[in-house]
């Protein structure tokens, strides 16, 4: 369900993926562009928690924001 919200990162980058079973199921969405990540939430969202909340998101762990960019985002 993650990854058919977010997406599929490029193959290249599952390297971290230890699992062949979750690798299995990820790449079910290998070919299936994820909706707008705005369209996921009511549209009176604040875009700046959508916008936080997209980064936290990121399925690879080294696109994240850290710690210290999510503190120091506009919408905290």
């Amino acid at each position: 369900m993650i990854v058919h919200k977010i997406g599929c990162p490029n193959h290249m980058r599952l390297g971290f993926v230890e699992s062949q079973a979750a690798m299995a199921s990820i790449m079910k969405y290998a070919n299936h562009p994820p909706p707008a990540f705005n369209t996921l939430f009511p549209r009176d969202a604040n875009p700046d928690a959508v916008d936080l909340l997209h980064k936290m998101l990121m399925f690879h762990p080294e696109d994240r924001v850290s710690v210290e960019e999510a503190l120091a985002h506009r919408y905290l």
